[in-house]
């Protein structure tokens, strides 16, 4: 037992001494680094940049807010470097009316002398209506500007499917301009009008955004075209043609399921096709009614000026 004891009393003097020798050091405890955002001022000095902080807020650039896109106007650089290259005059062509479940296809082809400037003339799809009629008033009155429209009914556009009629469109308002208003031709889109080539022709994707004459058309169309519809609501009210001029709207789909097809309807598109509509009227029937409603607007589906 004593031994045991001076043991034990060895052993604490052995430990005492080396605590004061080597002391206890305990195990660091991990800190985990949170990264540090710098901010984008930093001072300019020949040592390693160092953050500063974010006092002056006024020289920091703010993000910029995208501003508003202008519409763009149309310009005439196309027809100037024609006129240089030798032809004596351009004329635009473009039509309007593609795309609708009702209602024929309207082109027109327009010619305005380099020094004739119209105000306001752009694509018509990026215009109200109410300047859309303004702006046509202005381009079909002006002594010096010539224009002539073509329209292709429905069946038309039935028998020969609706590129080949607008196309056609196009060919027949180009073909009534007077010859010396028409030397060189720019066409809204990618294909050339039948008795056109690219000697005397340029088709021009968005060419109603991009060139002057051809955004004259598309307007003379355009005022043309809703025009004719109007007429139409006024002889099929129910279908409602003054407000969506023909395109397939909920509300025109309702009306077509309520009341069948009417003469002016394109039963060769998709939609037609698909439901099975009522009361739809015979061939010869459809003509009459379609050819009263043109021309009470342009004699002969054709209109020169």
């Amino acid at each position: 037992m004593e031994t045991c004891l001076r043991r034990s009393a060895r052993l604490a003097r052995c430990f005492a001494s080396k605590a004061e020798i080597e002391p206890i050091t305990r195990p660091r405890k991990r800190v985990k680094r949170t990264q540090q955002t710098s901010s984008p001022i930093q001072s300019k000095t020949d040592g390693p940049s160092e953050t500063q902080p974010l006092t002056d807020v006024t020289n920091v650039p703010s993000p910029s807010t995208p501003a508003k896109s202008k519409v763009s106007s149309p310009s005439r650089d196309k027809e100037a470097l024609l006129l240089a290259k030798g032809f004596k005059s351009v004329a635009g062509v473009d039509e309007a009316g593609r795309g609708p479940l009702a209602g024929p296809v309207v082109a027109a082809a327009c010619h305005i002398p380099l020094d004739v400037d119209i105000d306001f003339v752009r694509d018509s799809k990026k215009m109200t209506a109410a300047r859309r009629e303004l702006v046509c008033q202005e381009l079909t009155t002006h002594p010096r500007i010539r224009w002539a429209i073509k329209v292709v009914d429905a069946g038309m556009i039935d028998r020969m499917n609706i590129l080949r009629a607008a196309l056609d469109a196009m060919a027949g308002a180009a073909a009534a301009l007077p010859g010396d208003c028409i030397d060189f031709l720019l066409v809204d889109g990618p294909y050339l009008p039948q008795g056109w080539d690219t000697t005397r022709a340029e088709a021009i994707i968005r060419g109603d955004d991009r060139c002057y004459a051809i955004a004259a058309a598309s307007i003379i169309a355009k005022v043309t075209r809703d025009r004719l519809m109007l007429e139409y609501d006024a002889r099929w009210p129910h279908y409602g043609f003054a407000a969506h001029k023909g395109y397939g709207t909920r509300e025109h789909m309702n009306a077509l399921r309520l009341h069948g097809a009417c003469p002016i309807h394109r039963m060769s598109f998709a939609p037609l096709k698909a439901q099975a509509v009522r009361h739809l009227p015979k061939v010869s029937r459809r003509k009459k009614h379609v050819a009263q409603a043109e021309e009470s607007f342009c004699p002969d589906k054709q209109q020169v000026c």
